[in-house]
């Protein structure tokens, strides 16, 4: 194996101490003696750091409805009514304090008061301002219209400002569209402009509730907007108007809906309703106060109080900031900046001689040898991890200060305090607590539990905590609503992670004679000489093979369609792997699709039909295997598929291509005939010699039932067997059972990889039970064992039991999709209990659900265990079961009949009629007409399951049973019918008319139930379990139409007849489908220990005199637990949650445990137990993670009541400073009334004479950039702030939310055409919704290989994301997505797309977008590549470069300066007098473009001088890229100006580094990697080649010259380095070693200049190349030292170098003096020798540096003056007497001036070549003195130069 580059160099921290250890370490202990805060010195200095938004403040008003609305939707509209009503209490002119508190109020009246607390702090966090920015966008977009009113209101494109226009309208359009739906016409549902969204705000009306559920996208829906403040009069007004619109029509659909009968209910119209949203206008300045008498649509009355917030900037919390101790071992700062440069090179010099003598901290121990003072030093770093815990305990021991505060101060402020830290005694049992910790968690390892689940802390979000905090909070709150007393809630809560995998699904148990065995590893002979012991399954194996063993331990079975292209794919693999004899017994089960309607009681075909393929398939496969066996037969299967000619594509492999039917029972017969001598050989046993291939044949193709008996019931017994598991559905696209595992094929692996996975997954799973003596070799049937260790169940249902395959566990393909369920938490008024708890026989006004309660079975439940007194009494159900069926269909009576038959000693059920005719559903109709609305098997069925009707429950099943079978359907059979089937002896109506008021009202209330809870339409089927709603087809019909989510689009696995059969196969749902369901309740909805907690506490409440029932209805409450449980459950649980949580708990009293109590209620075991949040922590004290755990923690402290428990896990043995940065984590900040204050990072005490660069460690989603910075935050000296300035400030800027994303292309998956998976290369575009589609795109981006991962700047808005056209548009399709609806906060699920060419995305929280966009590639173009450019196609990239910036275009984030900041963006400085008009795409075609980067004032100056040397040696116009992470405020402020002046274009540019890829901590890295990583994807589409620039580079040569060479196929162009300065013999590293070997001869390049042709770059796919290089080799910190540099040397094998003339770069640190003339390009290397400063090699080196440098300072102070107010910006563009500088090609220190001043050269061109060698001796003179002096140090330095010049270029 290779060695990753630089492995096996030499190191810098392999040389001694002294020489390299020291310069950044002496740096830090220079600051480790700093006092501590309380003893300060008044010299320290402090920053202050402050992050705002490009949009303006949101009102807090607005922001506290979005918070109220995300509780409950019908929240925001209480709160609008209360806002408005209470205004009046707080005044006309309130203070601000007056004004929050007065939101507070409005709020927490609708809140409990935990949440209430958390209510403050997402204010103040402004969490929902980025909702209220998208608000703001679609109000900007429609003011246009309103006319400068406050308020107004959009209907069908009209807009609206006054009351009465708006009620005119609303009535006319409802009576239009009425009109149209009844004409047939109208059946779009509106779009555009007018169109209601998922995050909108939707009115519900009182009279919604007896109305079908509002279908905002249905054609007869009218969208209606009203856009107002959110207070204001107008909004009252127009708001009282279309509430009074929306009440009517929902009234009238009420109506409507209970009167339609069942014949028409499917097909009448729906009646017209409206769709009416709220939308806030933040910006009202057309609103004022006190303007009683105005109309709507003048001033809109808004109160003050509803501007607070809104004030300038939005600042936000939620980031990090860090500064770190610079390393100044080459002088980074700009000396022209410098008070005194004479003493900053003294210190520095006073630094090095501290390296070389080993002074420093042990000097002042009286060490006197560099060895020694290692030592010492690592003495006093070694236990820093154990002072720091000692001193945590301390703080918590003594009650002297909290501990997470400590914690803060220790991780925030290292440096500062490392000194006092290694003088803190520690005792030897916290060492040895702390080492007994770590046999169980390695050191340093750190987790984070709420509530008992885990928490990911490693990205850590702010936002994102929030919303966990509050989803703990909301079940905390729903628990205690439930009456669970607090230490069964705590114990109910942390199940989540205690029972953390469990829920793995159960095995399904497949045996019987009617699998078709083909080997026995236990009886053929083919494996008697392996060993049958069980432990040797537990010897060593090379890995991937399986140990030999002649036992069954491996069981596989395939269910498959034999007339399917999988039948004749598995029969290959069951071959093959016989063949190489596997340790695996195989099996094979075919299922014909018509036998499995017979085993469902169907009539099957008739009598003289002829037989299907799949029926003569089976046929003669049950044939072949009855005569000749099980090998025979998966050899017909074999020798079929070799027979048939191969698919014309991979997707045939899925799919049936025509005339794949006549195909395949040709080859079936040809293959029996010709192989059936070779089968009779190998046959066991003797054959009937009288039977032919020609006679099997015939028996298969004979019409009516198979003529051979035996094989008709081997194929019948198939099918039962597939029926009654469950897999019949399923066997249609095949199917595999591995020791009871289900697996099915997803197109990825082919069943080879399916069948690899799961075999090599359960032999693990075997081996472990042998390893623990689960499992002994004296089992007879080790199959039947293995179902029994770890638990079978009989049947499968996919709707019940859907699963991720990643792990191996049952599976159907594409179940999330179409068997959707979903998860309700039995809470609030209509699921809660008081909703559920109704008595039988209630009067009819009783708003209760009326049923009755089956089960569970007292005589179960003590033959399960409880005991005879509670087998006597009711027992407690830990499931409840609600069956939602239409019984006047044969399906939904059947489902009933099913359900009732379920007997459990743990579930209870109950039946609810759901009448297709939706007469109930009102449930304010007269008795009598509710009553005659049913039918008369609704009726008995109503009255039985309701109590009424006293019935025995056996009887009743077989009642249901014998109607059932009569030929008439439910819905059509009469009382008398019913009567004489009930054997009510004429009696059944007088009994049923005795009922009366009763009846109907239990019908209402189950019909109000579902329809109103449960959200489900009139005859829709449906089983809740514990709040988990499956939904069922309605019959037939439906279920070959799999239920899903609208527009929802699944993976494409079955189509056609195979779809329809798995849909068939879900739609049976029979009576242990309802085992099962329990089965799952207890695995993952956590019921039976939920039913233990609830026995508890009522045991509980009964001893301490709490009465009889004291949680009312126990089953209940064990349902409702259970449900919130579930529904409050992540997505993903560690399953390392419990563990972790019972191992901190076990540790109370070792000395590393640290307890945190909660103290409300006056403290103590209850109190503590009683907060809503229980945290628990491992935590290395001195991490990067405590650095924002510890103040988070305690953050949450102060506003919570939390109960937390700490164990310290420190690092052992640290040999450096674990933290070498000071740190601040920015939480939300209030003022001195509770109201959010502006947030910022505030340091104080930092040491004024130490260089600190400063970094931002912002959310994965945040692009940031600072906008407002005196000083250098790169390299930050606080000694030089001003005279009694004692605090640095600077502003940094969310520059954008990223939407981030994963492509797929749905087509290339279903044909296994894996490096086509993920489409590469596709562009994709970024506009607003409202875009008009020609419109130039904000952004664009092309799709990664690398995960098909994509990145766009975005920002709070509703944006369409869509194909670029040209050959994205050509090849491929949007076909859905998921994540990119417009959600709100929460990713959306399968979205099918409206548009084949974009996706609507909705950004509205500050987490941006994370999205999947499945794509469809055409069909006929699955070859092609859409960077491939088609003949007449300019290379297939669509888009140029003239696209505006997204930030200049948008109006609501409009502010940004002048220039270009987006990818693709031409900025607005150079629109006016640039490149521009009818000449700019020929322009364009001359531009040079060229990328640079720079961070520091130092770079930028140099930067400056790089600028002028360009522009002035190059005659053709040049366009700088420059990166704008990393731009000073400054520099991008005077970027515009030299623009301007000197005639050149610019743009900035910015990546987003991938959360995916391996992220570099160290500034300069990433500037590295940026300068290599993201090429592909950091420039606009359009731009085909640009060169980089190092900024400390002065060009000499035209650099038309570089742009116009031909690359010879290269991406990339770079220049090798020189060898011809001999004194740098040793420091060229990549002349030995693996450097040498790896290059094989090729040159390694220098990465200071380089030429990138774009187009090649992406079309061979460079970018994805070099990103999964560099992803494997940076994980080693010995490889990639210079990343930008070693990368592309490294790969060079696969992205191949163009090498450039060496003359195109030229630095003294590597070239001979000699060839600096012919230099085109003079790089300022760093020197390892010498060390010297670059600006002063700059002034050594390069002739006409010091013109180019003044002239940048003069141009630099006059943009100064202009930015001071100093001077007018034309003034300096018209001044001509400064900026004199002029250059001559290729001359070597050749320049001239128009002043007086003149210098080497002359003005017509020149100068001569002896005039340019005598000024190139004179500075190789120079120069070669230095060397000449350095000379003894290189030759000593030789051994380790080549690791030096490595770290030091």
């Amino acid at each position: 194996m290779q060695p990753a580059p630089g492995r096996n160099q030499p190191h810098r921290q392999r040389r001694p101490v002294a020489a390299a250890a020291f310069p950044l370490l002496v740096l830090l202990l220079a600051t480790a003696g700093l006092p501590t805060p309380c003893t300060a010195r008044k010299d320290t200095k402090g920053a202050r750091i402050t992050l705002q938004t490009k949009w303006q403040g949101t009102p807090l008003v607005h922001e506290a409805a979005e918070f109220l609305a995300e509780e409950d939707a019908l929240l925001f509209w209480r709160f609008v009514e209360d806002w408005q009503r209470g205004t009046d209490a707080l005044g006309v002119s309130p203070t601000p304090q007056q004004c929050w508190a007065g939101i507070q109020a409005a709020a927490a009246a609708h809140l409990s008061p935990n949440m209430a607390r958390l209510f403050g702090v997402s204010l103040a966090a402004r969490q929902y301002s980025p909702q209220l920015e998208l608000y703001r966008q679609l109000a900007e977009e429609s003011r246009a219209t309103a006319g400068g009113a406050c308020c107004w209101a959009q209907l069908g494109g009209s807009t609206y400002t006054a009351a009465a226009p708006l009620q005119a309208a609303l009535a006319a359009a409802l009576q239009a569209k009425a009109a149209r739906l009844a004409d047939g016409a109208g059946n779009s549902a509106e779009a555009g402009a007018g169109a209601v969204y998922a995050f909108d705000h939707i009115y519900a009306s009182a009279a919604s509730a007896a109305a079908p559920p509002l279908n905002t996208t249905a054609p007869s829906t009218i969208p209606v907007e009203l856009f107002a403040p959110v207070g204001s009069s107008c909004a009252a007004e127009l708001h009282a108007v279309l509430a009074a619109a929306v009440e009517a029509a929902d009234a009238a659909a009420a109506t409507s809906a209970a009167a339609a009968n069942r014949a028409a209910a499917g097909s009448a119209p729906l009646p017209p309703r409206f769709a009416y949203a709220w939308r806030p206008v933040l910006d009202a300045q057309a609103c004022s106060v006190g303007t009683d008498g105005a109309g709507a649509g003048g001033g809109g009355g808004v109160h003050p109080c509803t501007a607070l917030g809104s004030e300038g900037r939005l600042v936000v919390p939620g980031y990090g900031v860090e500064l770190a101790l610079k390393n100044m071992e080459y002088n980074a700062q700009d000396d022209g900046k410098k008070a005194d440069k004479a003493g900053e090179e003294a210190g520095d010099e006073e630094a090095a001689s501290l390296e070389g003598s080993g002074g420093g901290e042990g000097a002042d121990d009286g060490g006197d040898g560099d060895d020694e003072e290692g030592d010492v030093l690592k003495i006093k770093m070694k236990n820093l991890g154990f002072q720091a815990a000692q001193r945590i305990l301390n703080a918590a021991l003594n009650g002297s200060a909290d501990p997470l505060l400590t914690m803060q101060e220790l991780a925030q402020d290292l440096p500062r305090l490392v000194r006092h830290l290694s003088l803190q005694k520690y005792g030897k049992s916290l060492r040895l607590a702390v080492e007994s910790l770590q046999r169980y968690v390695p050191p340093g390892t750190q987790f984070l539990l709420l509530n008992g689940l885990t928490y990911e802390a490693h990205d850590f979000s702010l936002f994102d905590f929030l919303d966990v905090i509050r989803r703990e909070v909301r079940l905390h709150d729903a628990l205690s609503g439930l009456g669970l007393p607090p230490k069964q809630l705590r114990e109910a809560m942390m199940l989540r992670g205690a029972a953390a995998g469990d829920d793995t699904p159960p095995r399904l148990r497949l045996v019987g004679d009617a699998i078709a065995w083909v080997n026995d590893l236990e009886a053929d002979d083919q494996y008697a000489g392996w060993p049958t012991d069980l432990q040797s399954l537990l010897m060593p194996m090379y890995p991937g093979r399986l140990p030999q063993i002649a036992r069954n331990v491996l069981t596989a079975i395939y269910a498959f369609d034999p007339s399917s292209p999988a039948a004749l794919d598995i029969g290959t693999l069951l071959h093959t792997l016989d063949l190489q004899s596997w340790p695996l017994r195989m099996g094979m089960l075919p299922v014909v699709a018509a036998r499995v309607e017979v085993a469902r009681g169907g009539a099957g075909p008739r009598a003289a039909e002829p037989p299907s393929l799949s029926e003569r398939m089976g046929r003669l496969l049950a044939l072949i295997q009855a005569r000749f066996g099980g090998r025979a037969a998966a050899h017909f299967l074999y020798s079929v598929r070799q027979a048939l000619p191969p698919p014309a594509s991979a997707s045939e492999d899925q799919q049936q291509p025509a005339g794949f039917e006549q195909q395949l029972w040709a080859a079936a017969k040809q293959v029996a005939q010709e192989q059936w001598v070779a089968w009779e050989d190998t046959a066991d046993g003797e054959a009937d010699a009288a039977a032919t291939a020609d006679e099997f044949i015939a028996a298969a193709e004979a019409a009516g039932p198979c003529p051979d008996p035996a094989a008709a019931a081997q194929l019948q017994a198939a099918a039962e067997l597939a029926h009654s598991s469950g897999l019949a559905g399923a066997a249609r696209s095949g199917v595999l059972v591995c020791n009871g595992v289900v697996s099915t094929n997803d197109g990825s692996g082919g069943w080879q990889g399916v069948t690899m996975g799961a075999v090599q997954g359960q032999m693990q799973a075997v081996q472990e039970d042998v390893y623990m003596g689960r499992l002994g070799g004296g089992t007879a049937d080790l199959y039947e064992e293995i179902l029994r260790l770890h638990g079978s169940i009989p049947r499968y249902n996919p709707r019940i039991l859907p699963v991720d395959a990643a792990v191996g566990y049952i599976r159907m393909s594409g179940e999330t999709d179409e068997y959707p369920s979903r998860q309700l938490a039995l809470t609030g008024p209509l699921l809660g209990l008081h909703a559920t708890a109704a008595a039988p026989g209630s009067a009819p006004q009783q708003a209760g659900l009326q049923v009755r309660y089956f089960g569970p079975q007292p005589s179960l439940a003590a033959e399960d265990g409880e005991g005879e007194a509670e087998a006597n009494a009711a027992p407690l159900a830990a499931v409840t079961h609600w069956v939602a069926a239409d019984v006047g269909t044969r399906h939904g009576l059947k489902l009933v009949a099913a359900a009732l038959q379920h007997r459990s000693s743990a579930g209870r059920l109950a039946v609810l009629v759901n009448s297709a005719a939706a007469a109930a559903a009102a449930g304010e109709a007269a008795a009598e007409r509710v009553t005659a609305d049913l039918l008369p098997v609704e009726r008995v069925v109503v009255a039985v399951c309701s109590g009424l009707l006293d019935i025995d429950l056996i009887d009743f099943v077989d009642q249901l049973d014998a109607m059932l079978q009569l030929p008439t359907p439910p819905a059509d059979l009469s009382l008398a019918q019913l009567d004489s089937l009930m054997l009510y002896d004429g009696q059944l109506a007088a009994a049923l008319d005795a009922l009366g008021d009763r009846l109907a009202a239990a019908a209402a209330s189950q019909a109000r139930f579902v329809r109103r809870a449960l959200g489900l339409g009139p005859g829709a089927h449906a089983v809740v379990s514990n709040g988990r709603l499956v939904e069922l087809p309605a019959g037939p019909a439906a279920a070959a139409q799999p239920s899903r989510p609208q527009g929802g689009a699944a993976l494409p696995t079955a189509t056609g007849d195979n779809a329809a059969g798995a849909a068939d196969a879900a739609a049976d749902f029979e009576t242990q489908d309802f085992e099962l369901l329990e089965l799952y309740a207890a695995r993952n909805q956590y019921s039976e220990r939920v039913a233990a907690l609830v026995r508890a506490a009522a045991a509980e409440a009964t001893a301490s005199g709490g009465g009889a029932d004291p949680l009312g209805d126990p089953s209940a409450v064990a349902a409702a637990v259970s449900s919130c449980l579930t529904a409050a459950k992540p997505a993903e649980v560690d399953a390392r949650s419990g563990r972790v949580s019972e191992l901190i708990s076990s540790w109370a009293a070792a000395k590393n445990f640290v307890r945190l109590a909660a103290t409300g209620g006056g403290g103590g075991d209850v109190a503590a137990v009683s907060a809503p949040l229980f945290v628990q922590a491992i935590i290395d004290p001195l991490s990067k993670s405590s650095q924002r755990l510890a103040p988070v923690l305690a953050f949450l402290r102060s506003v919570l009541d939390v109960d937390a428990e700490l164990l310290l896990n420190p690092q052992r043995d640290y040999d450096s400073m674990p933290l070498k940065t000071f740190y601040r984590y920015v939480l939300p900040a209030v003022d001195a009334s509770g109201a959010p204050a502006a947030a910022s990072a505030s340091f104080a005490g930092l040491p004024p004479d130490k260089v600190l660069t400063l970094g931002m460690d912002e959310p994965e989603p945040w692009l940031v950039e600072p906008v407002a910075a005196q000083h250098d935050l790169d390299n930050l000296r606080l000694q030089e702030l001003g005279p009694g300035q004692q605090e640095m400030a600077a502003t940094f800027e969310l520059e954008a939310l990223m939407l981030t994303g994963m492509c797929l292309d749905l087509a290339s998956l279903a044909a296994r055409m894996r490096d086509q998976i993920h489409p590469r290369g596709v562009q994709l575009e970024l506009l607003p919704l409202s875009a008009p589609e020609a419109a130039q795109p904000l952004v664009d981006t092309l799709v990664m290989s690398n995960l098909g991962y994509f990145q766009l700047k975005t920002g709070p808005g509703l944006w369409k994301l869509k194909l670029a056209p040209g050959r994205s548009q050509q090849l491929y399709s949007v076909a859905s997505s998921t994540g990119a609806s417009p959600s709100g906060q929460s990713s959306g699920a399968a979205l099918a797309s409206t548009d084949a060419r974009h996706v609507p995305v909705a950004v509205s929280s500050f987490g941006g977008k994370h999205m999947h966009l499945f794509l469809r590639k055409a069909a006929d173009r699955m070859a092609e590549d859409v960077l491939q450019a088609e003949e007449g196609d300019e290379g297939g990239t669509g888009g140029g470069e003239g696209k505006a910036s997204l930030w200049n275009k948008v109006a609501s984030w409009a502010g940004s300066s002048g220039g270009a900041d987006a990818v693709g963006g031409v900025p607005a400085t150079q629109a006016e007098g640039g490149v521009q008009g009818a000449g700019q795409e020929e322009l364009e075609r001359e531009t040079i473009h060229v990328f640079t980067v720079a961070s520091g004032h130092m770079y930028e100056r140099l930067q400056k001088i790089m600028f002028l040397s360009v522009v002035k040696r190059t005659p053709a116009r040049v366009k700088f890229w420059f990166i704008k992470n990393y731009m000073s405020p400054q520099m991008k402020a005077f970027v515009p100006f030299m623009a301007e002046k000197y005639g050149f274009d610019y743009e900035f540019v910015t990546y987003k580094w991938p959360s995916w890829l391996h992220k570099q901590t160290e500034k300069q890295r990433i500037i590295w990697a940026y300068k290599i990583l993201f090429l592909d994807v950091l420039f606009p589409l359009g731009l085909k080649k640009v060169i980089f620039c190092d900024s400390d580079q002065v060009v000499r040569a035209d650099l038309r010259e570089l742009w116009a060479m031909d690359l010879g196929g290269a991406p990339y162009a770079y220049t090798p380095f020189c060898d011809t300065n001999t004194d740098m013999e040793g420091f060229r590293f990549w002349k030995q070693g693996f450097w040498r070997d790896h290059l094989q001869g090729r040159p390694y390049h220098i990465s200071a200049l380089y030429v990138i042709d774009l187009e090649r770059f992406r079309q061979m796919a460079a970018g994805d190349r070099l990103r999964v290089i560099y992803d494997g080799l940076s994980k080693d910190p010995g490889s990639l030292a210079n990343l930008d540099q070693d990368l592309p040397n490294y790969a060079q094998h696969g992205v191949p170098i163009f090498s450039l003339p060496r003359e195109w770069l030229w630095c003294e640190t590597w070239c001979g003096s000699d060839s600096r003339p012919q230099a085109k390009t003079i790089d300022l290397c760093n020197n390892p020798l010498t060390k010297e400063p670059k600006l002063a090699a700059a002034r050594r080196i390069i002739a006409e540096w010091p013109d180019l440098n003044r002239e940048a300072e003069e141009f630099t102070a006059a943009v100064e003056r202009v930015q001071r107010g100093e001077m007018s910006r034309p003034e300096l563009m018209a001044d001509t007497s400064l900026f004199h500088v002029r250059l001559t090609p290729m001359v070597e220190g050749s320049t001239w001036t128009s002043d007086s001043g003149s210098h080497s050269g002359d003005e017509g061109g020149g100068g001569t070549p002896a005039a340019q060698g005598d000024a190139g001796g004179q500075a190789v003179g120079e120069a070669s003195d230095i060397n000449a002096a350095a000379a003894t140090a290189a030759a000593a330095a030789a051994a380790e130069g080549e690791e030096e010049a490595r770290d030091e270029l």
